[in-house]
This record gives C-alpha cells, sequence and structure tokens, in this order.
C-alpha cells in the first residue's frame, strides 16, 4: 500500500516537474491539444504498429520523461528507480552495451554531452541495441544554428543559454558576452575560465577559419564531462550527424522537424521533442 501511494505521488511529481519546468517548452504557451493531433491522442492509436514485445529506450530522459512502455536510462539518483522499474541509473561515459533490444530509442539533447573520443562507440552501442527496421530520433543543438547567428550578430538566438550563466554568478563582461554565450552552447567547461583574451582569440579565429574549423577549436582539449554529465562537449549538424550516422550502419537517415516523427508514438510533444526547438536539430535513422 505503502509502495502504491509513493509511485502515485512521485508519478504525479513528475508530470508536474514536466509541465512547469522550463520557459522555454511550448506548454507555456500552448494548450496540449492545440499541439496535437487528435488522432494520436489515444497510446492505442500511436503504439498500434508495435506489438505487446517491442521495447522502446529513452537515453538520457531526465527526470521530467514518463510513459510506461519506455526504458529511461540516466544518472538518476534520487530514487526514481526505486519506485519507477523502468528508471535504469545509467552512467554513459562506461560505454556499456545497452540493456536489451529495441524497436524505437530516443535521444535528446544528450549526444553534445558525449566527448569527442566517445561519440563513435555511443554511437555503436545503439545501433547492437536496435531491432532491424527500428527508428532512432536524436535531438541536440544545431551547431549550424549556432554558428550563423554568431556570425550574424543575433545574439537573441543564443541568448537561451543566459538562464544557466545567471546560476553560475560568474561576471562576464559585456563586451565578450557573445563569445561566452557561444561557449555555453558548445564547450561548457571553457566558460569557467573564460577571460577577454580567449574571446579576442574566437573572435580572430572566426575571422580565418572555415566552420567545421572553428567549431573544431571551440572543443578542443576538451576530453572529458563533469560528473553529472551536464556540459556541452562536442558539436553536430546534420552533414556531420548524417555521415557518423551512415558509417555506423544505419541504412537510412534523414532530417527531421519538431514534433515531425516518422514514428507515431514519438509525435506525442511535448512528451517528446519538448526542449529548445528554437536551437534544436532534429534527425532521424532507421537501422
Amino acid at each position: 500500500m505503502l509502495n502504491s501511494l509513493l509511485r502515485l505521488a512521485l508519478e504525479t511529481k513528475v508530470k508536474v516537474n514536466y509541465y512547469f519546468s522550463n520557459i522555454y517548452y511550448p506548454w507555456k504557451t500552448y494548450k496540449k491539444s492545440s499541439i496535437d493531433n487528435a488522432f494520436y491522442n489515444d497510446d492505442k492509436l500511436r503504439y498500434r504498429n508495435y506489438s505487446s514485445k517491442d521495447k522502446f529506450i529513452n537515453l538520457g530522459a531526465g527526470s521530467t520523461f514518463y510513459h510506461p512502455r519506455w526504458t529511461c536510462l540516466d544518472f538518476y539518483k534520487n530514487g526514481m528507480n526505486k519506485i519507477f522499474p523502468n528508471y535504469i541509473p545509467w552512467d554513459f561515459t562506461l560505454e556499456k552495451p545497452l540493456p536489451g533490444l529495441y524497436k524505437l530509442v530516443y535521444c535528446s539533447h544528450v549526444f553534445e554531452h558525449i566527448p569527442k573520443q566517445s561519440s563513435e562507440k555511443f554511437i555503436d552501442n545503439i545501433f547492437n541495441s536496435m531491432q532491424p527496421g527500428g527508428i532512432l530520433r536524436m535531438t541536440l543543438p544545431d551547431a549550424d544554428l549556432g554558428y550563423e547567428a554568431y556570425s550574424e550578430g543575433r545574439y537573441d538566438v543564443l541568448q537561451i543559454w543566459e538562464n544557466k550563466i545567471a546560476k553560475s554568478g560568474i561576471n562576464v563582461d559585456k563586451e565578450y558576452y557573445f563569445e561566452f554565450l557561444l561557449l555555453h552552447c558548445f564547450a561548457t567547461s571553457k566558460t569557467w575560465e573564460f577571460t577577454p583574451a580567449l574571446a579576442k582569440s574566437i573572435r580572430k579565429a572566426h575571422k580565418i577559419l572555415s566552420k567545421s574549423e572553428f567549431l573544431d577549436l571551440l572543443i578542443s582539449g576538451i576530453n572529458s564531462n563533469v560528473e553529472d554529465g551536464q556540459d556541452h562537449v562536442n558539436w553536430f549538424n546534420y552533414t556531420k550527424l548524417e555521415k557518423l550516422l551512415i558509417d555506423k550502419g544505419f541504412s537510412k537517415v534523414y532530417r527531421s522537424a519538431y514534433g515531425q516523427s516518422k514514428s507515431p508514438a514519438m509525435r506525442d510533444v511535448p512528451l517528446f521533442d519538448e526542449f529548445i526547438p528554437c536551437m534544436t536539430l532534429y534527425i532521424e535513422a532507421v537501422k
């Protein structure tokens, strides 16, 4: 009885946090009924093409995603896994094979937290855990959008990271604030030792390097993440990620968009695709 009450309380907390935890989430301005196509509101319709034995996994799900059919992996240390068996504590830095064979894999704003030297192994593990014909959906910061915003002086595009800066308490010279935001988007650890000299070197490099060379320079020297994995340590645009996925064996890779997965199950907005859509690259790959 007590366990059932705890489960109910935590599920309620998850749902409340899910709907109200971040000012960038679309449900702040739109009702769910106005986002969803009414046809897909019923889970039975969303999952009608899948059998009861098909498995689904969310890599780096956090604590605001909940669906009984989805296994959730993340650095869980808050006891959620003791009440919900589908929450599994997982350290992605150990590069272990995933714990099952899946028809759908969802990975939202996680891949940019994987160090460059570990990114191929991360994709290998995903590929090896998928059933033939399964779909991988990845969302992550679009490096093209970040680069173009910096190149064109569109400060408001990168301004979405200001809430993190405010919480950090770091005092940044306003003249170099744009460079600070850029690093927060792609190379978070370098913001902790941010100086005007670093900002000037970024400006100089931007004038003489190609886009990929410039973005590689931003993340250069970053070989690991912090203990909780929160730093951004890598960059991807569609071209770079498409090549990696094809090289790892996926039969088909295509650009997607907000709420536009080929699978109805992953078109359940805002359960999926909820985080900063204005800066996000959406991409899917079929095994």
